[in-house]
Protein backbone atom coordinates (compact mmCIF):
# COMPACT_ATOMS: atom_id res chain seq x y z
CA UNK A 1 0.00 0.00 0.00
CA UNK A 2 2.83 2.43 0.82
CA UNK A 3 4.40 1.67 -2.52
CA UNK A 4 1.15 2.60 -4.26
CA UNK A 5 1.01 5.93 -2.39
CA UNK A 6 4.60 6.66 -3.34
CA UNK A 7 3.88 6.00 -7.02
CA UNK A 8 0.76 8.19 -6.87
CA UNK A 9 2.71 11.09 -5.35
CA UNK A 10 5.44 10.70 -7.97
CA UNK A 11 2.89 10.74 -10.79
CA UNK A 12 1.33 13.92 -9.38
CA UNK A 13 4.64 15.75 -8.99
CA UNK A 14 6.25 14.73 -12.29
CA UNK A 15 3.94 16.70 -14.63
CA UNK A 16 4.35 19.83 -12.50
CA UNK A 17 8.14 19.73 -12.64
CA UNK A 18 8.02 19.09 -16.40
CA UNK A 19 5.76 22.12 -16.92
CA UNK A 20 7.99 24.23 -14.70
CA UNK A 21 11.06 23.26 -16.75
CA UNK A 22 9.22 24.05 -20.00
CA UNK A 23 8.24 27.46 -18.66
CA UNK A 24 11.84 28.26 -17.68
CA UNK A 25 13.14 27.23 -21.10
CA UNK A 26 10.57 29.43 -22.83
CA UNK A 27 11.54 32.37 -20.60
CA UNK A 28 15.21 31.81 -21.35
CA UNK A 29 14.55 31.68 -25.09
CA UNK A 30 12.62 34.96 -24.90
CA UNK A 31 15.40 36.64 -22.94
CA UNK A 32 18.02 35.42 -25.41
CA UNK A 33 16.02 37.01 -28.23
CA UNK A 34 16.07 40.31 -26.31
CA UNK A 35 19.82 40.04 -25.82
CA UNK A 36 20.44 39.39 -29.51
CA UNK A 37 18.36 42.40 -30.52
CA UNK A 38 19.86 44.81 -27.98
CA UNK A 39 22.86 47.10 -28.36
CA UNK A 40 22.81 48.28 -24.73
CA UNK A 41 25.45 46.50 -22.58
CA UNK A 42 23.60 47.35 -19.38
CA UNK A 43 20.44 45.68 -20.67
CA UNK A 44 22.42 42.66 -21.90
CA UNK A 45 24.09 42.30 -18.50
CA UNK A 46 20.73 42.46 -16.74
CA UNK A 47 19.27 39.87 -19.10
CA UNK A 48 22.23 37.50 -18.67
CA UNK A 49 21.81 37.87 -14.91
CA UNK A 50 18.10 37.09 -15.19
CA UNK A 51 18.87 33.88 -17.10
CA UNK A 52 21.48 32.96 -14.48
CA UNK A 53 18.92 33.39 -11.72
CA UNK A 54 16.36 31.25 -13.59
CA UNK A 55 18.90 28.42 -13.89
CA UNK A 56 20.39 28.59 -10.40
CA UNK A 57 18.53 25.68 -8.80
CA UNK A 58 17.98 23.33 -11.77
CA UNK A 59 21.09 23.95 -13.88
CA UNK A 60 23.72 25.55 -11.64
CA UNK A 61 26.58 25.24 -14.16
CA UNK A 62 24.52 27.04 -16.80
CA UNK A 63 23.73 29.67 -14.17
CA UNK A 64 27.44 30.17 -13.46
CA UNK A 65 28.20 30.57 -17.18
CA UNK A 66 25.50 33.21 -17.70
CA UNK A 67 26.46 35.00 -14.48
CA UNK A 68 30.05 35.25 -15.72
CA UNK A 69 28.80 36.74 -18.98
CA UNK A 70 26.77 39.28 -17.00
CA UNK A 71 29.82 40.04 -14.86
CA UNK A 72 31.90 40.82 -17.96
CA UNK A 73 29.18 43.16 -19.25
CA UNK A 74 28.80 44.99 -15.94
CA UNK A 75 32.57 45.33 -15.50
CA UNK A 76 32.85 46.79 -19.01
CA UNK A 77 30.40 49.57 -18.19
CA UNK A 78 31.39 49.93 -14.52
CA UNK A 79 27.96 49.08 -13.08
CA UNK A 80 28.82 48.31 -9.46
CA UNK A 81 25.24 47.43 -8.45
CA UNK A 82 25.07 44.87 -11.23
CA UNK A 83 28.45 43.43 -10.26
CA UNK A 84 27.26 42.96 -6.68
CA UNK A 85 24.11 41.17 -7.87
CA UNK A 86 26.16 38.89 -10.10
CA UNK A 87 28.43 37.86 -7.23
CA UNK A 88 25.36 36.86 -5.21
CA UNK A 89 24.09 34.75 -8.10
CA UNK A 90 27.54 33.21 -8.63
CA UNK A 91 27.60 32.26 -4.95
CA UNK A 92 24.26 30.45 -5.25
CA UNK A 93 25.28 28.79 -8.52
CA UNK A 94 28.50 27.40 -7.05
CA UNK A 95 26.68 26.36 -3.90
CA UNK A 96 24.04 24.37 -5.81
CA UNK A 97 26.69 22.95 -8.17
CA UNK A 98 28.42 21.50 -5.10
CA UNK A 99 31.60 23.50 -5.57
CA UNK A 100 31.55 25.04 -2.12
CA UNK A 101 35.14 26.30 -2.25
CA UNK A 102 34.31 28.31 -5.39
CA UNK A 103 31.22 29.79 -3.75
CA UNK A 104 33.41 31.69 -1.30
Amino acid sequence: MNRLKLIAVFLLIMPYSFCEAQSSNEQIDSILLLINSSFNDSLKGSQFLEIAELCTYNQPQKSINYANRALRMFKTIGANDGIADVYGTLFKGHLFAGSNSDSL
